[in-house]
C-alpha cells in the first residue's frame, strides 16, 4: 500500500500529537497524587445529594417537605445543610404555609429548621412575608425572626422588626417598630 505524500504527513502529524498527549498527561498523572483526581467529600461531610425532596407524614395529617437544590448531611452533628430551600407544610385541613431561603440548617433530631438569604413566607391566606431569617420549631410549630420583616397582605403593606407566627395557634405577632400603610 502506497500513501501519498500528504497522507503520510497527515499521519505522522496525529502519531506526533497523540506521543505529545500521552507524555503530558503521563507528566501530570505522575505528580499527582490518585486521591486528588477524586472528587471527595470533606470528612464532617457524610452524604452530599443535589436537587433534594424530603417529605415526612405527622401524626395528625400534618405533612412537610424539604426541596432544595443542594444538601449535605453532617451525621455527628445530626445536621442537614441546604442551599436554596423550599419548605412546604401542609396542615390536617389542607391549608400551607411555604417559607423558601438561599440557605436552610434542619436539625435532624428535633426537626427544627433555620432558613437564612432572602427568605420569603407565604400562608394559605395569600400573606407574603419577607425577611432575612427564620426560625421555624416544629415541635411548637412556630415561625420566628428578629430581624426586619415586611408584610403584604392585600392592599395592606406592613414592616416591622421581629414576628412569630404560629401555626398552631394561627396567630402572627409583630414584635417592634410596627409601619402600616394602606393602599
Amino acid at each position: 500500500m502506497k500513501l501519498s505524500r500528504k497522507g503520510l504527513i497527515a499521519a505522522v502529524g496525529s502519531l506526533t500529537f497523540l506521543a505529545v498527549l500521552t507524555i503530558i498527561l503521563f507528566l501530570v498523572l505522575r505528580k499527582t497524587p490518585p486521591l486528588a483526581l477524586l472528587n471527595i467529600l470533606p470528612k464532617e461531610i457524610d452524604v452530599e445529594v443535589k436537587d433534594v425532596v424530603y417529605r415526612e407524614v405527622g401524626t395528625t395529617g400534618a405533612k412537610w417537605e424539604v426541596k432544595a437544590d443542594q444538601a449535605r448531611y453532617l451525621k455527628n452533628e445530626n445536621l442537614a445543610v441546604f442551599e436554596k430551600v423550599r419548605v412546604r407544610f401542609t396542615m390536617s385541613d389542607g391549608r400551607v404555609v411555604v417559607l423558601e431561603g438561599d440557605r436552610g440548617r434542619l436539625r435532624t433530631d428535633s426537626q427544627d429548621i433555620d432558613i437564612s438569604g432572602n427568605v420569603t413566607v407565604s400562608t394559605f391566606e395569600g400573606d407574603r412575608f419577607r425577611t432575612n431569617s427564620v426560625q421555624f420549631s416544629k415541635k411548637t410549630e412556630i415561625a420566628s425572626t428578629r430581624d426586619p420583616v415586611v408584610l403584604e397582605s392585600g392592599n395592606v403593606r406592613i414592616e416591622a422588626v421581629g414576628m412569630v407566627l404560629s401555626l398552631k395557634e394561627e396567630t402572627l405577632t409583630l414584635m417592634s417598630r410596627v409601619k402600616a400603610k394602606v393602599y
